[in-house]
């Protein structure tokens, strides 16, 4: 599964929508973990690196 830094996410969806603020993509990150979509955890917190275990069909 994908492992990526958190500064990955947030260039990616700056990408997309310049108006985001910075903190939103990892908010949006944790509601869909606490909704079940997204299955993810923290395997480096001073890298701001996560790892996707899996995703809601």
């Amino acid at each position: 599964m994908p492992k990526f830094p958190l500064k990955d996410l947030r260039s990616y969806v700056a990408q997309r929508d310049a108006a985001v603020a910075p903190d939103s993509p990892s908010r949006i990150l944790r509601a869909l973990r606490d909704a079940g979509q997204v299955d993810y955890v923290v395997t480096s917190r001073p890298k701001s690196e996560y790892l996707i275990r899996g995703v809601a069909a």
